[in-house]
């Protein structure tokens, strides 16, 4: 008479051992699996910046000037005058530039729209940015790109690509257009509209996000305030700026611009001159690993470490400083 072998099923342990190898696997795949999801999102990102490079190129082609960095008759940025110059030729329609674009309701439906192409992908979700009444009830577009105040914090002084009332030509890029930087990232602030300013306290995940309101005698008593970031601007206890980045059409320092007087991600707080919102020393900062991207003015994109030499990138920052770069 035969005999049927008894079907050996699997003990406690060996399911526990099995169930801890599947664990060490996952946690040995994620991390790769992450790395390869935040490499797409920098390459498109990288994508996004030089689509605006080229549509800076096409401007300038056109006008043979760059566009202002801010427009002060109607507040514009500029973003919303490259708007055709890189398919977005129904964005700039909607746009009233007769009437303030900030506030005039003949803007609202352009003030509102969310451009897809302005955002880092990397950057995770930020409160929606409403503004009360005709200004933004349905919240305002966003951008993390931002157009260069160069080696200043002063937009008045013409010291970088861009500034009040002002694009350069590029024969003033005289250091080089592959030298100096035109647009790089920002993180959005994370005001909701409700509190545009306030004290976000030193640890706050929000603390890189915002920009000290610095009152104008403090900076102003700083003979190279507009240089150097006084000590006062790093004061966690000041009210800071909440909405940076939160109105990709308004030209002013707050929403759309950076600086190159503070290094990308830097550990020092941004800082706005509060009296004129005229001055800021404003770091290119991101969610990519170790640094941002910065489109150059010859429409190439590379990504600056964030433990770039201060000296280079300042120098990357200035249009016609006469400074050697060299390898960065």
């Amino acid at each position: 008479m035969r005999r049927h072998a008894a079907c050996r099923a699997f003990t406690l342990v060996e399911l526990l051992v099995v169930i801890a190898i599947i664990g060490i696997l996952i946690a040995l795949l994620l991390p790769a699996v992450q790395a390869a999801r935040e490499a797409a999102r920098r390459m498109q990102c990288t994508n996004n910046l030089k689509q605006i490079g080229l549509a800076l190129h096409n401007y300038e082609s056109s006008h043979k000037v760059l566009p202002p960095g801010y427009i002060t008759s109607n507040t514009a940025s500029t973003h919303t005058q490259i708007l055709p110059y890189f398919e977005q030729s129904a964005a700039y329609d909607l746009f009233d530039f007769t009437v303030n674009i900030n506030t005039h309701a003949n803007n609202l439906a352009a003030r509102e729209q969310k451009l897809t192409g302005l955002q880092c992908p990397s950057h995770p979700g930020s409160p929606a940015f409403i503004l009360a009444g005709t200004q933004c009830p349905n919240g305002c577009g966003t951008t993390n790109y931002v157009q260069s105040l160069g080696n200043n914090a002063n937009y008045a002084t013409g010291d970088g690509p861009f500034g009040r009332n002002m694009g350069a030509k590029f024969s003033a890029l005289t250091d080089g257009l592959s030298n100096t930087g035109v647009f790089s990232e920002i993180l959005l602030g994370p005001s909701d509209g409700t509190g545009v300013t306030g004290v976000v306290p030193a640890g706050d995940p929000d603390d890189y996000h915002v920009a000290t309101n610095l009152p104008y005698a403090t900076w102003d008593a700083s003979l190279t305030g507009d240089k150097i970031a006084v000590p006062e601007c790093d004061n966690r206890a000041t009210s800071a700026y909440r909405y940076r980045g939160k109105q990709y059409y308004r030209g002013i320092v707050v929403t759309t611009f950076y600086s190159h007087t503070l290094t990308p991600n830097s550990r020092y707080r941004d800082c706005i001159r509060g009296t004129g919102v005229d001055r800021g020393h404003l770091a290119a900062r991101s969610y990519h690993p170790g640094g941002v991207n910065i489109c150059l003015g010859d429409g190439s994109v590379r990504f600056a470490a964030e433990t770039i030499d201060e000296v280079i990138w300042r120098a990357i920052g200035s249009k016609s400083g006469g400074e050697a770069i060299g390898d960065w």
